[in-house]
């Protein structure tokens, strides 16, 4: 698998991480399904997320399946950096 491809697996499974913590602190379901629809829409997307977003930015991931502008911001934070901030926010409200 390119290494790009399989980019869009790792920010799937880093959605699908930030889903179950959403879940666990009994966000709202439509948050939760928000983002797992958001997974499952890189995860099988045949082009590699980051030459879309280089191509056509923030847009670009907006008009993918079930990314609205919250998410797509989250996706191209995480594209710019290499981090997902509101992931490392949520680890840290769960409580063990």
């Amino acid at each position: 698998m390119p290494a790009l491809v399989s980019e869009n697996q790792e920010i799937a499974s880093l959605l699908r991480q930030v889903a179950d913590l959403l879940r666990a602190q009994e966000a709202s379901p439509f948050r939760v399904r928000a983002y797992r629809r958001a997974a499952a829409t890189l995860a099988a997307h045949p082009e590699p997320v980051r030459r879309l977003y280089e191509r056509a930015g923030i847009g670009g991931l907006q008009a993918l399946p079930g990314i609205g502008p919250a998410l797509a911001r989250l996706i191209g934070e995480y594209l710019d950096t290499g981090r997902l901030p509101r992931l490392h926010q949520l680890r840290g409200e769960v409580t063990p």
